[in-house]
């Protein structure tokens, strides 16, 4: 069965050891980036970036902060985009992630793009709390 990304999706011609490092990269940046958007949420509200007052009940509610916001959309973007489309090799087996069921990959496209659906449909705001 052919994948509907398989046409969009260049097939890799690098070794399986440079494949799996690749994929190593960009699990550890989605990682980073996940732990990164609480901690520079949390750092802003402490170095009184963020006005006490406005200091924020939900994750969600950043969005209307001025820098934060644009922070929090390109993390979600940044890891949804990358949950869609990094475990796609085309049927070409990368060491490490040929154990992936379906069920497994399709769970991570489905986190993709509920990230980039939190991104671009916000929250009501802080006052509507």
């Amino acid at each position: 069965m052919i994948s509907p990304l398989a046409k969009f999706m260049p097939v890799s011609k690098a070794p399986p050891d440079m494949r799996a490092h690749a994929f190593e990269k960009v699990s550890r940046a989605i990682g980073f980036v996940a732990i990164a958007l609480p901690l520079v949420c949390l750092i802003a509200g402490v170095i009184r970036f963020i006005p006490p007052n406005d200091l924020q009940n939900s994750i969600s509610h950043f969005y209307y902060i001025h820098f934060l916001g644009d922070f929090f959309v390109g993390c979600l973007i940044f890891n949804g985009i990358l949950l869609l489309f990094m475990f796609h090799t085309n049927g070409v087996p990368v060491p490490g992630w040929q154990n992936l069921s379906s069920r497994e990959s399709l769970m991570m496209r489905f986190a993709g793009v509920s990230s980039i659906m939190i991104a671009l449909f916000p929250t009501g705001g802080p006052s509507d709390s």
